[in-house]
């Protein structure tokens, strides 16, 4: 593990922490010792990702959850502030998308999409923020898209609305929150070389770098030293806002 302490005795939740963008964002929250509560649907994908940490040394807890049940959801922020005493940090990563065209969009993966992406961050969100409140200290921190912001070039129309409206929301949680010393921020990936990307782009994806300033894609390290930053003491006084992490895309 890497002696680095920058987040020591702080608990974590992330979730989408399976694979991707939230695995990296986990697994940098653990290499400066948080304790890490990883959240996906893919039960063995996240199992194994939490086995590579521990293994690192520190410790990071698995919990599965489905965004779309906010039973659950209102479950897992009791177990956790029950277990550990306290929630300091939130990073709603999880997230589907596909390139169904506007023809083919159906009414079931429309409602998915947005359940995932929007009613479980929102539900999720105010669960933990119960226990921020009470702390009057602590930070969420959402995974939003530049889809949210362009409309998407070959996302679906169901993810750029569920990310247009993740940063309407984070803003609203941003203003809710902020006399509690809490702040609400997000982070906006471009197009990021990710599995989700490859599956539903293929080759495709590559078309991107050359519309990209800096002239390559995002990786999943890039989005977690953003959101590292943003947990940090350092952007205390940053709320309600959005940092573009596209080389240049959406300027």
């Amino acid at each position: 593990m890497e002696n680095n302490s920058l987040f020591s005795r702080k608990v974590i939740i992330v979730t989408g922490a399976a694979s991707g963008i939230g695995r990296q964002i986990a697994r940098s929250f653990h290499s400066c010792s948080g304790t890490i509560i990883g959240c996906d649907r893919d039960a063995q994908g996240l199992e194994t990702a939490m086995g590579e940490m521990r293994a690192r040394g520190g410790e990071c807890h698995a919990r599965v959850l489905d965004l779309r049940d906010a039973m659950a959801v209102n479950a897992l922020a009791d177990e956790v502030f029950r277990t550990f005493g306290r929630i300091d940090i939130l990073v709603n990563c999880a997230g589907i998308c596909s390139g169904t065209s506007i023809a083919d969009m159906t009414e079931d993966e429309w409602d998915t999409t947005l359940a995932v992406n929007l009613k479980g961050l929102f539900f999720l969100s105010r669960a933990v923020a119960r226990v921020l409140i009470l702390q009057k200290s602590g930070r969420i921190i959402n995974i939003s898209s530049l889809a949210g912001f362009t409309g998407g070039i070959m996302s679906n129309a169901a993810y750029s609305a569920s990310k247009a409206a993740v940063t309407c929301t984070t803003k609203n949680f941003a203003k809710y929150l902020a006399s509690y010393n809490v702040t609400v921020n997000e982070v906006a990936p471009g197009t990021a070389q990710t599995l989700m990307s490859e599956a539903f782009l293929g080759d495709r994806l590559y078309d991107f770098v050359g519309k990209i300033p800096l002239g390559r894609l995002c990786q999943p390290s890039d989005v977690a030293a953003a959101v590292l930053f943003l947990a940090s003491d350092s952007a205390a006084f940053i709320t309600g806002q959005t940092l573009h992490v596209d080389g240049g895309m959406y300027t």
